[in-house]
């Protein structure tokens, strides 16, 4: 009866002390979401905006095109594949490069202050969501051309 406790908390520690150092050394991980300023590619698009030049990641400019080319009420399916579309422009006009001036391309760049023009303060996180999640979702998906063998 005496050797219980001891087991009990032999079990206890095997369980809760890997818990505490996975998450001492990686801290809370959030709801499992993926984040555009989490994405690098490794390609970048140099866009002029009032505060100066930005580096942005290939994913984060297709997403922050995408006002300018697709409607935020579509079809969460239409998003997509207009963002496999978008990015497989952006990654034609590059090449080979990883990076491309915006001003090489021809599309808009929507700003924070954008979104809230276009959508208001109170909507706009919702909208801007939308075409996120779009990218996430197709992230690195392009349109390619087989060849006829």
């Amino acid at each position: 009866m005496k050797v219980f406790p001891y087991i009990l908390v032999a079990v206890v520690c095997a369980i809760v002390v890997p818990c505490l150092v996975t998450f001492c050394v990686n801290g809370k991980q959030g709801d499992g979401t993926v984040s555009l300023e989490r994405i690098s590619t490794g390609r970048d698009v140099l866009v002029q905006t009032k505060a100066g030049n930005e580096l942005v990641d290939v994913e984060k400019y297709v997403a922050h095109i995408m006002p300018g080319i697709v409607d935020a009420s579509a079809d969460d399916s239409y998003l997509q594949a207009q963002a496999v579309a978008l990015r497989t422009k952006v990654y034609y006009a590059m090449g080979d490069a990883t990076v491309i001036q915006a001003s090489d391309l021809e599309f808009q760049y929507y700003t924070e202050g954008d979104y809230i023009a276009k959508w208001g303060r109170e909507n706009y996180k919702s909208v801007k969501a939308r075409y996120e999640r779009a990218v996430i979702a197709t992230k690195g998906k392009i349109i390619e051309q087989k060849e006829n063998n």
